[in-house]
């Protein structure tokens, strides 16, 4: 049941989720355009992902939420697919 109930989550997404997904996918584009390395621009990618997350955990101005950071990662991983591959 619960494993259903992440998969309705993951294929319903929100506007907050295709921003998040898009701003991964920014992270992982413009930094793969001034390294031009892979490795480090996933590794950028993800790590502003989990920043913003801990920003609105800390700050208390967002609500920290792991479908954002899933979907921040998600957009990190399309950028390497389309861009790179």
């Amino acid at each position: 049941m619960i494993i259903f109930g992440a998969l309705v989550y993951l294929l319903t997404p929100s506007e907050d989720k295709i921003q998040h997904l898009a701003a991964g996918f920014g992270a992982f584009a413009s930094s793969y355009y001034l390294s031009h390395n892979p490795r480090i621009s996933i590794s950028i990618s993800f790590t502003i992902s989990a920043s913003k997350e801990i920003y609105d955990k800390y700050s208390g101005k967002g609500k920290p939420e792991i479908g954002d950071l899933l979907f921040s990662i998600l957009g990190g991983i399309l950028g390497y697919a389309i861009i790179v591959r």
